[in-house]
């Protein structure tokens, strides 16, 4: 089965799936769990390296995570827990645990089959797709330029950091902020000459914003169409359902 999706159809599929998960209204933990298990059927059809997988997954995670902490306070209903401090009042409603729980249960699996996505596919596979899927030039190849170079940006940041380290003695809170300030500036100045000079060097060896593979390697086959044919029509079923129950 490793071999019967290809990079096309496995983006076809998390998109669809993400579209109709995300759509689930908040609360509906029945059709949540469904969704749940069909993605986890999904990412385990997609054969993604798991200890690449896992590593991804746990650093990006954490994003949605911390956005979503006040959402337990922002939700009417009944309150279930109140803080009451001198200045700041707040209350955990029952709605509010609902949209918190619902929105951890859709970022989990969105990102999940996003990473299963990435980690079971070539690079240029993936852009190669996008593009044969009309997405516009610009934005592959933006997507591409900085999903293949952002560890310069990475570098560039941690050796300003140990130089700061290194010249400032007394580390106030103002000197110190005052020098990331500066570092932070200066790396976006130099990123605009780093984006340049990659430009022209792959400019000069005949990049043109679309990604070439042979035909050998990126082979759509028809019990991939019909394994994704399935799986689409499946959860609109599923979807659908949700309007009668």
């Amino acid at each position: 089965m490793k071999d019967i999706l290809s990079t096309p159809l496995k983006l076809i599929i998390s998109v669809v799936l993400i579209f109709m998960l995300n759509s689930v209204e908040n609360g509906n933990f029945l059709f949540l769990s469904i969704f749940s298990i069909i993605s986890v059927f999904v990412i385990i059809c997609f054969f993604p390296g798991w200890k690449v997988f896992f590593k991804r997954f746990f650093k990006i995670i954490t994003v949605p995570v911390l956005l979503s902490l006040f959402v337990p306070f922002s939700g009417k209903g009944n309150t279930l827990y109140a803080i009451n401090w001198k200045i700041i009042n707040l209350t955990i409603t029952d709605m509010g645990l609902v949209n918190f729980y619902s929105i951890i249960i859709k970022s989990f699996l969105s990102i999940a089959l996003i990473t299963a996505v990435i980690t079971s596919s070539r690079e240029r596979e993936i852009f190669y797709s996008l593009r044969r899927f009309r997405l516009p030039g610009i934005f592959v190849m933006t997507m591409f330029l900085m999903y293949r170079y952002i560890f310069l940006f990475r570098d560039e940041l941690n050796t300003g950091r140990k130089a700061i380290n290194a010249r400032i003695f007394k580390k106030t809170y103002f000197s110190y902020n005052r020098k990331v300030s500066y570092l932070v500036g200066n790396i976006f100045l130099r990123t605009f000459d780093r984006a340049e000079n990659i430009y022209k060097a792959m400019a000069a060896r005949g990049f043109d914003g679309n990604f070439n593979i042979p035909g050998n390697e990126l082979v759509i086959k028809k019990s991939g169409i019909f394994l994704m044919s399935c799986i689409i029509l499946f959860v609109i079923a599923v979807r659908i359902s949700d309007f009668f129950v």
